[in-house]
């Protein structure tokens, strides 16, 4: 699992004809809906044939040709993942494609990171170059990406993931800079 990434998650069966319901967990279905091989939790790869989008975030689809509403049952609850190499590529050809200038060496343009790439980054503060912990965690509940960070006493903070609060990311070195006026410790210290 540790060289997949959770795209999405089948919620329910869609009519008769062997179609589900997925929910993309990427930020937008265009995201989702770049890939036609998945891997599916259970069953391994899967082909998919993407339908409708029925919200901003569900779209259905139809798994390795289901032909029934039966079978589209069996699929509820399952996770549905993409191979981060399959990232990879899909970046390097959207960037050729666009003819985007500045990309680093594994095809995203500078200062567009998967969030999978930020985790176990070493968390600095910008000026005085001390090291705060480590990040554990990028989410985003809708209201704005966050940054959850780790330190060496096992004390948990968040933090905005926004340029003020993380001015700069150096991937190469796996390092995130950041600025403390926004860290929120969930404990004090």
């Amino acid at each position: 699992m540790e060289d997949l990434v959770l795209v999405g998650e089948i919620v329910r069966p869609y009519g008769l004809g062997g179609l589900v319901v997925v929910n993309s967990r990427c930020e937008s279905l265009a995201g989702l809906m770049r890939y036609n091989t998945l891997v599916c939790s259970g069953l391994g790869h899967v082909n998919v044939k993407w339908r409708q989008a029925l919200t901003k975030h569900t779209v259905t689809a139809l798994i390795n040709n289901c032909s029934s509403r039966n079978i589209a049952e069996t699929f509820i609850r399952k996770k549905l993942y993409v191979e981060k190499a399959a990232m990879q590529a899909a970046a390097k050809m959207a960037g050729a494609g666009a003819g985007e200038a500045g990309e680093g060496e594994e095809g995203e343009a500078e200062g567009e990171y998967y969030t999978w790439q930020l985790n176990n980054l070493e968390v600095i503060e910008c000026g005085s170059e001390k090291r705060i912990g480590h990040v554990i965690a990028v989410e985003d509940y809708g209201a704005g990406a966050f940054i959850t960070i780790q330190d060496g006493n096992k004390a948990i903070a968040t933090l905005p993931f926004t340029n003020r609060a993380v001015p700069d990311i150096d991937l190469a070195n796996a390092k995130m800079f950041i600025n403390c006026d926004y860290i929120i410790w969930n404990k004090l210290k």
